[in-house]
């Protein structure tokens, strides 16, 4: 099931991300299941720091299939794909994650700046702000258009529990689903937190 989140009607309401619409794309359409939303218990302040609709999904899954038969349907041209997560609590970004990255960055200085390019094993990972998350029909700004900047490709992985040490045999029950990343970077002597953090630098669906 590819699920997504899409605004319809106004420009201004697209360019504000108001009216927030949960969806389920199926070939060139979109279905609304918005409906299931109301399935969720009610929340009062202060929310909890992650997306209550990931959380619930296993519950959720047999109305989304149902709601996917009868919602509304709009045409994917017709409606502005946002983040498929509202509001992560964490966005955490795995560097040097593959062996020809690694030899590319070692071999570009405008990649590695200095810095001694090894391992993930030896970097670890590191987080991206939440200020920074974008869907696809949204715009990426350039914070510093004079410098270079890279886009990267990702495969992104939705957890949907709370966890922490997880054992490897465990792990595929903590995740909700897989989505296309973009990984905006801007490349300089700073840390990867503050280069990749920039509003709009982090793509998601």
């Amino acid at each position: 099931m590819k699920i997504c989140r899409f605004s319809v009607g106004s420009s201004a309401a697209q360019r504000d991300g108001l009216g927030a619409v949960l969806g389920v794309v199926q070939g060139a359409q979109v279905v609304d299941v918005s409906a299931v939303l109301d399935m969720l218990a009610p929340q009062t302040y202060p929310l909890p720091r992650h997306d209550l609709f990931i959380e619930a999904l296993p519950q959720l899954r047999n109305a989304l299939e149902a709601e996917a038969s009868r919602g509304p349907r709009y045409a994917l041209t017709d409606v502005k794909l946002l983040s498929p997560i509202a509001n992560p609590g964490k966005i955490i970004g795995a560097p040097i994650n593959y062996h020809a990255h690694a030899q590319e960055s070692k071999a570009d200085q405008g990649i590695a700046h200095g810095r001694t390019v090894t391992t993930i094993g030896d970097w670890g990972l590191f987080l991206k702000a939440g200020t920074s998350l974008i869907g696809v029909g949204d715009d990426i700004v350039l914070r510093f258009p004079e410098r270079r900047n890279d886009h990267e490709v990702e495969l992104g992985v939705v957890i949907g529990k709370e966890c922490k040490q997880v054992h490897a045999a465990d792990a595929m029950d903590r995740i909700a689903g897989y989505t296309i990343a973009l990984d905006m970077t801007l490349r300089g002597p700073e840390f990867q937190c503050f280069r990749k953090s920039i509003d709009t630098y982090s793509v998601l669906g």
